[in-house]
């Protein structure tokens, strides 16, 4: 059945697989007779998974798609839509026009203050893309200061283990690395390892992209020796694991190659 391959899927891209992921979604939205919403949410997740791959250019052209077609099925305030509107920004700002994505980030925040005001998981997700696409070196500063508040409002309010509260733990380890306090960095990111490690597994995606942001911070810090055998043993579990040109190898064979 069609709902049974879906959650499989879905298992398989958040495995680091994210272009078989996308292939199997893409066939279940086309088959015919299929109910349209649940071919709306095929859709959504192939080009969520597309977007995963490193094709983030082609998952803004879906995803803007996806919400013109969410929106003549569904009421503007409707979840689908938002979260449509959520990924599409997103990807925008992934494929490059940050200052764009910021603007779709700050309207979307608006509309779901107004629309669903109690749901935090969301609202805590779009005002952590707010911050980061907002995020300039003039700036910097300040957006530290925002995403520390935020990260207070998501553990009082979704738990210190949500994979929100990780991610804006995730966003202020990289501000520190920006702003040129690797020690600081190093903490948060080796800090932040750990608890992925304990709520996921060793070889999961987010904690690989963790340990590569970890190397980036070690040789920003002048750890070039320990940075170069991190990366090595990073490579040698993600090419175990992930799809032959998954963006986390993608990533390390770069960082590799930046530290021979």
């Amino acid at each position: 059945m069609t709902e049974a391959e879906f959650p499989l899927a879905l298992a398989l891209g958040d495995g680091g697989h994210s272009r078989q992921a996308a292939t199997r979604l893409r066939r279940i939205a086309e088959r015919p007779g299929t109910e349209p919403l649940f071919t709306l949410a095929a859709r959504h997740q192939a080009a969520f998974f597309t977007g995963e791959s490193g094709a983030a250019q082609q998952a803004v052209h879906l995803f803007d798609r996806i919400v013109a077609e969410a929106r003549t099925l569904l009421d503007e305030s409707h979840p689908d839509v938002l979260d449509a509107r959520h990924q599409l920004a997103y990807f925008t700002g992934e494929s490059g026009n940050t200052h764009a994505a910021a603007h779709q980030f700050r309207v979307l925040l608006s509309d779901r203050v107004r629309h669903h005001p109690d749901d935090h998981q969301q609202l805590i997700a779009t005002k952590r893309s707010c911050i980061w696409f907002s995020a300039r070196p003039d700036t910097l500063a300040e957006s530290v200061r925002a995403m520390h508040g935020l990260l207070d409002e998501a553990t009082a309010r979704i738990g210190a283990d949500a994979p929100h509260t990780l991610a804006i733990r995730s966003s202020l380890a990289t501000f520190a690395v920006r702003a040129g306090r690797h020690d600081e960095a190093l903490a948060r990111f080796a800090a932040l390892i750990d608890d992925r490690t304990r709520l996921l597994e060793p070889e999961h995606p987010h904690v690989l992209r963790s340990r590569l942001d970890w190397v980036h911070a070690l040789a920003g810090a002048g750890h070039t020796a320990q940075a170069r055998t991190e990366v090595l043993s990073t490579l040698h579990t993600a090419e175990a694991i992930l799809e032959p040109d998954h963006r986390h190898l993608r990533h390390a064979r770069t960082l590799l190659e930046q530290l021979s």
